[in-house]
């Protein structure tokens, strides 16, 4: 399993929705960052420059995993 990449995080207090997550854009200079539901914990966003993705973070064996699970449309 890979190491986790860096990425900038960002909580937010705003429901998840599918008008939410497609407007959802980089700042300038950025390449990567995820934005975390707040009603589920260890489930968010991942916007990067070519593609979003839905990600899930948990812990096992005492490491943090991070799995990519759906490529919105």
């Amino acid at each position: 399993m890979p190491a986790l990449q860096s990425a900038e995080i960002v909580k937010i207090p705003q429901q998840f929705s599918d008008v939410f997550v497609r407007r959802l854009k980089l700042g300038a200079g950025e390449k990567d960052r995820i934005h975390w539901d707040p009603e589920m914990p260890g489930f968010g966003v991942r916007v990067r420059s070519s593609k979003t993705v839905y990600v899930v973070q948990y812990r096992f064996q005492k490491a943090t995993q991070r799995e990519s699970l759906y490529q919105p449309a």
